[in-house]
């Protein structure tokens, strides 16, 4: 009997494992639950803003397990590279288009309008991962220049994450039969609830009292991700509220990055300087090893203006922690249940923020019950297990 070959799916990309961003973990997550069923290969585009990841390779090759992986780096303002990275992307296409059945393209740029023309030439299918609501939805498609919507309407398939991405395609006037929801998946075996065991160690080894209500932020330190503006809700809070309180901002701080803004790092210092919180405060370069500060906390903040649909949150929801997010229509309201599985703050602002935080600093009955609660959703609704095999039927329906 011929054995049937696997098929070949070759993600497009910015960022890719080892580099951390949202969309590189949410990606490398997915190979990784999906790689026994597919060949995989990865084209990634990076913006390299930054001295601690700067190199003199505008292309690379590169191969993780059964990964064959090409990295294009693009450096920001220098016209040569941007020229180099036109060239350097139609030589991976032709280079690998005869062993690639489905591109898969997370978020949509200029680099997607070139690879969905050589695709459609050669008569490759096309998905497109919607990745942020204002970002590369359709209708944000439509008012961007340099992205053609004629072309982007050429694809094969549409897969949005929440229900405002579906309505926006919805509005657009995609076709139905190619829109496709299928949210992110949460590894349910790395990310859950610790036992009490597991939590003492994991505080002993950060330096965190025992005893203390750790709340965890997870983000760049960008406007967009609102960490000033948490931090200014702390300043209402009363001093006994505060004393027991130990924070964990995980994000990148380097001004080098793209999304990083100078003045949100330097506001959130100053107000834990301010606060005497240096002690009890903790500033974490983005890590591979994330799961082990949700575990150590009790409660996640998402202070952000804007997202697609958040993977740190739904990991601190997988992990059975206290949730608090500002309320997103068609995205954190998606996920969040208020008030059973989670908070969500109907305005923006510190008072808010801190008015959430004193309803539930100190209680521990609290926070076990409605951390129980959304680990239940996210083992109904966004178990990878499940995210996979919907991954599965659309590789197989487009095919």
């Amino acid at each position: 009997m011929k054995r049937q070959l696997k098929k070949r799916i070759c993600m497009v990309l910015g960022a890719f494992y080892p580099d951390i961003s949202g969309g590189a973990v949410q990606c490398f997550n997915l190979i990784e639950a999906l790689n026994d069923s597919f060949d995989f290969y990865i084209i990634a585009t990076c913006k390299i803003s930054s001295n601690k990841r700067r190199t003199k390779r505008i292309f690379s090759e590169e191969t993780i397990g059964r990964i064959k992986i090409f990295r294009i780096n693009l450096y920001p303002g220098n016209i040569v590279s941007e020229i180099l990275s036109f060239f350097a992307i139609p030589y991976i296409f032709f280079k690998i288009s005869r062993r690639v059945d489905i591109f898969h393209m997370h978020g949509y740029t200029r680099k997607s309008c070139l690879i969905t023309i050589l695709a459609k030439i050669f008569q490759k299918k096309i998905i497109v991962k919607t990745t942020s609501l204002g970002i590369d939805d359709p209708l944000s498609i439509k008012k961007r220049r340099f992205v053609s919507p004629q072309i982007y309407y050429l694809i094969d398939a549409y897969v949005v994450t929440s229900p405002a991405q579906k309505e926006s395609c919805r509005i657009s006037g995609l076709p139905e039969n190619k829109i496709f929801m299928i949210p992110n998946g949460v590894n349910l075996n790395r990310f859950n609830i610790p036992s009490a065991q597991e939590r003492l160690n994991l505080r002993q080894e950060m330096g965190i009292p025992y005893l203390s209500d750790v709340i965890l932020l997870v983000g760049f330190f960008s406007q967009d991700k609102g960490f000033d503006i948490f931090a200014e809700s702390l300043l209402l809070l009363r001093p006994d509220e505060l004393s027991n309180l130990f924070l964990i901002f995980i994000g990148s701080k380097d001004d080098g990055e793209l999304e990083v803004d100078v003045k949100v790092v330097k506001k959130v210092y100053n107000i834990i300087s301010s606060l005497e919180m240096e002690s009890r405060c903790l500033f974490v370069d983005p890590t591979h090893e994330i799961d082990k500060y949700f575990k150590a906390s009790d409660i996640f903040v998402l202070p952000s203006k804007r997202e697609g649909l958040p993977n740190a949150l739904l990991e601190a929801m997988a992990c059975g922690l206290y949730c608090i997010a500002n309320k997103l229509e068609g995205t954190t309201d998606y996920i969040i249940d208020s008030g059973k599985d989670g908070h969500l703050l109907n305005a923006l602002t510190p008072d808010s923020i801190a008015g959430a935080l004193k309803n539930v600093i100190g209680n521990k009955q609290l926070q076990s019950r409605i951390g129980a609660e959304a680990r239940l959703k996210i083992n109904s609704m966004f178990n990878m297990d499940n995210v996979k095999d919907k991954y599965k039927g659309l590789y197989s329906y487009i095919s």
